[in-house]
């Protein structure tokens, strides 16, 4: 087998966009995965739990600037999580919204000659459709291949 590429519009998953001076340290409070040395275009996974650390919901973090992540997260969570970060959000100069409408995400999973898989996730703006050449099924086999979990709503402590 040569190299392939799937690229796969992960319709099931939207953006809440957390921009602001105090957006880094904002969410280092609230988040599992350590925001502080990110790198642009070099996600990071975690979760948001409650205040009794149980999982509400798990996202992949990207970093823009000091002051601008895009937090990917399944769209139907969505609506849940945003009163939950608005709740502490007060307290820092932070802006919290759903741009779900704006933005595209797409996940790319790379095979090489061995198999092996990795996973990458681009965005693009709304009006600028890619070709896909892949299953949102793909997706999530690689993300548990990879051993990142799937969390749904419907598994959440809400």
């Amino acid at each position: 087998m040569t190299n392939m590429t799937k690229t796969i519009r992960l319709i099931d998953n939207g953006l809440i966009e957390i921009s602001g001076k105090d957006a880094m340290i904002f969410l280092q409070g609230q988040l599992t995965c350590d925001v502080r040395g990110m790198e642009i275009d070099k996600p990071r996974f975690g979760a948001i739990c409650n205040n009794k650390g149980r999982v509400l919901a798990n996202f992949g973090l990207r970093y823009n600037n000091p002051t601008n992540y895009f937090m990917q997260l399944p769209r139907m969570i969505i609506p849940k999580i945003i009163p939950v970060l608005n709740k502490y959000a007060q307290f820092s100069e932070v802006t919290i919204q759903d741009i779900t409408d704006q933005w595209i995400c797409y996940g790319i999973i790379n095979y090489d000659e061995n198999h092996n898989e990795s996973l990458s996730i681009i965005l693009s703006q709304a009006q600028t459709e890619l070709s896909t050449s892949g299953e949102l099924s793909d997706w999530h086999l690689s993300k548990i291949r990879a051993g990142i979990g799937l969390y749904y709503a419907w598994c959440s402590e809400f």
